[in-house]
Parts: C-alpha cells; sequence; structure tokens
C-alpha cells in the first residue's frame, strides 16, 4: 500500500509529486500490476490537497499508459516503468546477505580448503550478479533523466501558462500578440474571417484596422476561451491561440530533448 506525502513547500506542484511517488513505488515493487491506487478521498485526507489535483495526477499516469482508471470501481496498476524488474535491488541485497550467511555456515562446518573455494564461488557469483543489476542501472540513468527534464518541460510550460492566461485577464489588449503571429505567417489578403473569444473582438477588430486588415471579419465566438484566436483563409485554419503556442513550446523542447538523449 502506497502512502502519499505532499511537500507545500516544495517548488514542485502537489500533482507532480503524487505521480512520481506512484512512479517510485512502481519501480520499487510497492505497487505492482493489477493493484488499485488509494481512492482520490484517501489521498486527500492523508495529503490535505485538493481533489482534483489527485485527479489530475491520475490522469497524467494514464496518459503515460501506466494506470487505468475503471467506472465505479477505481484507478488500477496497468504497466509498470521501463527498467529493471521492480523490487530488483531488495531481493539483490536479500540474496547477497544469504548467500554469504549460507558461504560462512559451510565454511564453519567444514573448516578446510574446500569451503574457502566454495565461498571464494559464492563471493564470484555474487559479484557478477551485482555487477549485472550496476549495468542495469546505467542503462536506465538516461530514461530516467529524460523522465526528470520532461516533467520539468511540463512544469515549466504550466507556470508560463497561468502567467500569460492572468496577463491577458490584466491586460486584455495583450492579445494583439498574437495577431501579430499570424501576421507575420500569413498574407492577409487570403485571410476571410478571425475567431475570437467575445472580449477580444473590438480589440482585434481596432488592431486589424490599423494594420491595413480592415476587411478581415472578426466574429466572437463564445465556445472559445480567452486567448482563443483562429485565422480562417482560402487554405485552411491557422490556430495561433495562446494554448496552442505554448503546447508547440512543450513539444519541441520535449522533442529537442529526446534527440539529445538518443
Amino acid at each position: 500500500m502506497i502512502n502519499f506525502r505532499v511537500e507545500g513547500r516544495s517548488p514542485v506542484p502537489p500533482y507532480l509529486q503524487i505521480a512520481r511517488q506512484v512512479r517510485q513505488a512502481l519501480r520499487m515493487g510497492v505497487l505492482e500490476v493489477g493493484d488499485k491506487l488509494p481512492a482520490v478521498r484517501e489521498v486527500v485526507a492523508a495529503t490535505a490537497v485538493n481533489p482534483n489535483t489527485v485527479l489530475k495526477a491520475y490522469r497524467d499516469l494514464e496518459r503515460e499508459g501506466l494506470v487505468q482508471a475503471r467506472a465505479g470501481h477505481g484507478t488500477f496498476v496497468l504497466n509498470l516503468p521501463p527498467g529493471p524488474p521492480p523490487g530488483t535491488h531488495s531481493r539483490l541485497g536479500r540474496s547477497l546477505a544469504r548467500w554469504v550467511r549460507e558461504a560462512r555456515e559451510a565454511g564453519r562446518r567444514e573448516g578446510d580448503a574446500a569451503a574457502r573455494q566454495a565461498l571464494q564461488a559464492e563471493v564470484r557469483e555474487v559479484t557478477t550478479r551485482l555487477a549485472a543489476s550496476i549495468q542495469q542501472m546505467v542503462e536506465l540513468r538516461p530514461r530516467l533523466r529524460l523522465q526528470a527534464e520532461s516533467d520539468l518541460v511540463r512544469l515549466a510550460v504550466s507556470i508560463a501558462r497561468r502567467i500569460v492566461f492572468r496577463e491577458l485577464t490584466i491586460d486584455p489588449e495583450a492579445v494583439t500578440a498574437l495577431a501579430r503571429v499570424a501576421l507575420d505567417k500569413l498574407r492577409m489578403q487570403e485571410v476571410t474571417k478571425v475567431r475570437v473569444h467575445s472580449e477580444h473582438k473590438p480589440i482585434i477588430q481596432e488592431y486589424l484596422a490599423k494594420n491595413s486588415a480592415a476587411h478581415v471579419e472578426v466574429t466572437a465566438d463564445q465556445t472559445q476561451p480567452r486567448g482563443s484566436m483562429i485565422f480562417e483563409t482560402a487554405r485552411g485554419n491557422l490556430d495561433v491561440s495562446a494554448d496552442t503556442q505554448l503546447r508547440e513550446i512543450e513539444c519541441g523542447l520535449t522533442d529537442r530533448l529526446r534527440g539529445q538523449n538518443l
């Protein structure tokens, strides 16, 4: 059974702390395939976090293919992270202690050269297995580093997302920066319509008029969140929404990290 612990002063968001503790429990063999994760209310009672925080952590793990939510039954372990089998280190430690104990007993019983040779053979076997385990850990390190770097990228983009949307709330005219991105990518004579959040319509109309694009129709789309902006052209649509730009940045950084670790 896993016991969650959330550090309130940590710069790592609580949902990432919970997700990391589940991954660690899977690697250490504390959790196995088929095990049920603690219910959201149990995690909330133990850590005093918001239920949505727990749900977000479980959803991240589900997107990674490690767990699966079953309606009405809870969330269960579906797969294990890549790397050595869970519990490898604890089993190796127990085996080492057992082999050394048995070798010592054999030496005391026999008290001759044969016992010493047997002990040496046991030590060689343990050394070989220990070397194999170390090699597994060496091979695992790049994957662990990539996972940590990917988590850091997601955290940075998450912080950037909060800052961007806070700025849009404080200064609605900041949305004109998204329009500049579109103007740099498109030839304005091809643009037929721009769909934006209702709050942004007058600001974008004024901005386009100042940039020789008053002929472009600006429509308020109630289905679009604040910060959304979609340019419709004869060749298709261009989505320069704030959230889309941040997702592209996150994907680009993650791909670059993966390329460096190949």
